[in-house]
């Protein structure tokens, strides 16, 4: 059985900010617009549209928060734009496509109540569902898709305990990437590219370990980062204590809806973690490079000898996250932190090198610099493994099955 598919994302806005500084000749077609990006292997690229497609599907994607794009789409298709442009833009699109199953890619404020709107004014929607692999506060959020798709082991049971369907799914990389850009260049000794977010079950951890191992190594750094300032520490400081006060309504029960979208219980639930500023010393903050993204960034990792990997705070023992496969799939060696389930993934060793300390991660770091020939036998082992069975296309595949159960 085929369908018409679309999916929905949102991109960071440092990557569209990124993306037009590079690309200021960007094509009048909303078409190649839309394919200039998509080229650029950020977020998956075109592989949902590809692997779709290749199996019979008409596919179609909305980059919803690209105003430049979104309103070319507008434009082309003779939409006048109000001033809630993104979700106005997005209704007609949904109108004109009338897809049978939609890919969610991204949270809204008032995600429940949003996307019970969205399945009430599209009744074609056959097969609504999304993906989750961040801090989930409030489970209620996903009570209106169809399932959920999640590279955290931890989520299946918690979301099957709301009667909440969810796949294991793990991340993946897309082989098209290794068309794009130049190989076996290797001028950098050793890389970390990555979010470093202060906050509950975020990236501390993270951050401790990258600052000890730029004093003790060659490591170099792709990432956006700002320390703290003083109005931020009076900011948390001002959202725990309002946290708290409405908290207090939520117990007594009192309804919220006399309250403003921002201060909503499901909203400032969150604001009574206490939130651990992550700050660097100026001597390491220096040496942090402006961050990459898309294509520059697979060409760096490419270039690199060794590239750093540290998972979140969020997934305790557990392995798993995108970066793993992006280093190994560009043929690079990766050092990764050790879980329990690694070889699940990868073999120790052979495909990829593991450490459980800090003191670990430079003993190994200076043995893989010492000894090429070792790097770069676990190297193309790692990409071996993620060519055979760590690709999107396999993945896509893999939920495709998924959603031919819901139809």
């Amino acid at each position: 059985m085929n369908y018409k598919f679309l999916k929905i994302a949102s991109y960071y806005p440092e990557y569209l900010e990124y993306f037009y500084k590079k690309n200021t000749n960007i094509p009048k077609n909303y078409n190649d617009h839309l394919r200039l990006i998509l080229n650029d292997s950020f977020s998956n690229g075109n592989a949902w549209l590809k692997y779709l497609g290749e199996l019979g599907n008409e596919t179609h994607e909305i980059i919803y928060n690209d105003e430049k794009l979104q309103k070319k789409w507008a434009c082309l298709n003779g939409i006048a734009i109000n001033k809630d442009w993104k979700n106005y833009i997005l209704y007609k699109q949904l109108e004109k496509i009338k897809p049978d199953v939609v890919c969610w890619g991204f949270r809204t404020v008032d995600e429940n109540n949003f996307i019970k709107h969205i399945k009430n004014l599209f009744p074609t929607i056959k097969v609504l569902f999304t993906g989750e692999g961040s801090v989930i506060y409030n489970y209620n959020y996903y009570q209106e898709y169809d399932f959920v798709i999640t590279c955290v082991k931890d989520y299946i049971n918690k979301f099957t305990s709301k009667d909440i369907d969810a796949y294991f799914i793990k991340h993946a990389f897309h082989s098209d990437i290794l068309d794009k850009i130049e190989l076996n260049r290797k001028n950098i000794l050793f890389s970390f590219f990555g979010s470093i977010y202060p906050g509950y079950l975020l990236h501390n951890e993270r951050a401790d370990y990258i600052e000890w191992l730029i004093k003790k190594s060659p490591l170099e750094v792709w990432a956006s980062f700002k320390n703290p300032t003083f109005i931020d520490y009076l900011k948390e400081i001002a959202k725990r204590m309002i946290g708290a006060n409405v908290s207090i309504l939520k117990n007594v029960g009192i309804n919220d809806s006399f309250l403003p979208k921002k201060l909503k219980y499901d909203r400032i639930e969150r604001w009574g973690i206490r939130k651990k500023f992550i700050k660097f010393p100026n001597n390491i903050k220096k040496k942090f490079r402006e961050p990459v993204y898309g294509l520059d960034m697979f060409q760096k990792l490419s270039d690199s000898k060794i590239s750093f990997n540290i998972h979140g705070d969020l997934v305790k023992n557990q392995a798993g996250n995108m970066r793993m496969y992006e280093v190994t799939g560009v043929g690079t060696c990766l050092l990764t932190d050790y879980k329990k389930d690694i070889n699940d993934y990868f073999e120790p060793d052979y495909e990829i090198v593991t450490y459980k300390s800090k003191e670990e991660a430079l003993e190994k770091v200076i043995f893989l610099l010492d000894n090429p020939e070792k790097r770069e036998k676990i190297a193309l082992n790692g990409q071996k493994r993620t060519l055979r069975d760590h690709t999107l296309k396999s993945r896509i595949y893999e939920i495709n099955d998924i959603i031919l159960k819901y139809l």
